[in-house]
C-alpha cells in the first residue's frame, strides 16, 4: 500500500476527491492505520509536498495540511519518531487554526523545550503530551486535531456527554441538499469554551466568511439565552455530513438550525431528522428568510421536536 496508488497530486483530483465527508485522504489514512502501516501514514508528508495545494483553484489548502500532517503524526508516533511527531502535530493544529481564523496571525515558532516525548513507539502518554502542547499554542486548531486523531485513537478524547442530530435544508449553491447536522458536547479540561467543526465530517469543504459569521451569531444568540449552560467550560464539535465533492458551504441558511442544535445540547432535546429546516438568524435571535440560488426568498421552515 502506497500513497502513489490511491492519492494523486494535481489540482483537479484534489478538488474532486478531497472535499466532503470521509474523503480520499481520510479513507487512505484510516486504512493505513487499521492495517498498522505506520510508514505509509508518515509518507503522507511526501504526498503533501507534491500535492498542488497552492493552486488558485484549490481553496482548502489548510484543511489538506491539517489532515495530512495529523495522520502523518500518528505514523511517526507509532514508529517512535517523537520529535517529528511533535512538529507535525504543531503544523496540523496551526493549519486548522488558520482555516478557522484566516485573519489571525499564526505563530510559526515551535517551542521544543515545552515537550519531552519518549522514544517508545505507540506510547499513548507521549501522543497526549504532544497534542496538549499543540492545543496550548493553537486552541481551536488543536481541538479540531484532537477530534480527528480520536477517530482512530479513541483514548485521546473523553466521551461526549451529549449529542444532537438534526437536518438542515441548505440554500445557495447547495440548494436542495439536506445533510444531517451533528453536534457533540465534550467536557472541557480547562476554562475554555470552544466551538469547532469535526474535521472528518467536514473533510476539505471550504466555509465562506458569511457561513462562519452565521455560526458565530448562532453561538452568541444561544449564549445570551442560556448563560448557565453554554457559558460553562465545554468543547462543542459540529459536523455536516456532506457528500464527496461538496467544495463549499455558503451563506446563512444553517444559522437557525445551529442555534436549535445548541439549545438542544443545553436542554437535552431530541429532534426528528426526517424533517429539515432552513432559516437565517438575526442578531436579535429572530428567524429570517434565506435567499436561494434562484434569487427567491424562502421562509423559515418548521421542524418537530420529539419530546
Amino acid at each position: 500500500m502506497s500513497w502513489e496508488d490511491d492519492l494523486k497530486c494535481n489540482a483537479d483530483w484534489l478538488i474532486e476527491n478531497l472535499p466532503g465527508s470521509e474523503n480520499a485522504l481520510w479513507e487512505f489514512g484510516k486504512q493505513a492505520f487499521d492495517l498498522d502501516r505506520a510508514e505509509e501514514l508518515s509518507a503522507l508528508t511526501e504526498w503533501l509536498k507534491e500535492a498542488d495545494i497552492e493552486s488558485p483553484d484549490v481553496e482548502f489548502g489548510e484543511l489538506v495540511t491539517g489532515m495530512a500532517c495529523g495522520l502523518a503524526a500518528l505514523g511517526d508516533w507509532k514508529q517512535g519518531h517523537s520529535v517529528r511527531c511533535q512538529e507535525l502535530l504543531r503544523l496540523a493544529a496551526a493549519a486548522y487554526q488558520q482555516f478557522l481564523e484566516p485573519d489571525a496571525a499564526v505563530d510559526e515558532a515551535s517551542d521544543a523545550s515545552s515537550l519531552s516525548l519518549t522514544e517508545t513507539a505507540g506510547d499513548e502518554r507521549a501522543l497526549e503530551h504532544g497534542l496538549t502542547a499543540a492545543e496550548k499554542q493553537y486552541p481551536i486548531g488543536g481541538a479540531m486535531l484532537r477530534t480527528l486523531l480520536a477517530c482512530l485513537e479513541p483514548g485521546l478524547q473523553q466521551a461526549h456527554d451529549r449529542e444532537i442530530r438534526l437536518r438542515v435544508l441548505l440554500a445557495g449553491p447547495q440548494s436542495g441538499e439536506a445533510p444531517v447536522l451533528q453536534l457533540r458536547r465534550y467536557p472541557a479540561p480547562d476554562n475554555r469554551r470552544l466551538w469547532h467543526p469535526d474535521p472528518v465530517w467536514l473533510g476539505c469543504t471550504v466555509l465562506d466568511r458569511e457561513f462562519l459569521e452565521t455560526l458565530q451569531l448562532a453561538w452568541q444568540c444561544c449564549e445570551d439565552a442560556l448563560p448557565k449552560v453554554l457559558k460553562q467550560p465545554c468543547r462543542i464539535s459540529w459536523g455536516l455530513q456532506m457528500g464527496i465533492g461538496s467544495t463549499h458551504l455558503h451563506g446563512t441558511s444553517a444559522g437557525a438550525v445551529f442555534a436549535a442544535g445548541l439549545r438542544g445540547l443545553a436542554e437535552d432535546l431530541e429532534f426528528d431528522t426526517g424533517v429539515a429546516m432552513t432559516a437565517a438568524i438575526s442578531q436579535e435571535g429572530q428567524l429570517e428568510s434565506v435567499r436561494s440560488i434562484s434569487g427567491r426568498d424562502h421562509p423559515a421552515s418548521v421542524f418537530r421536536c420529539l419530546r
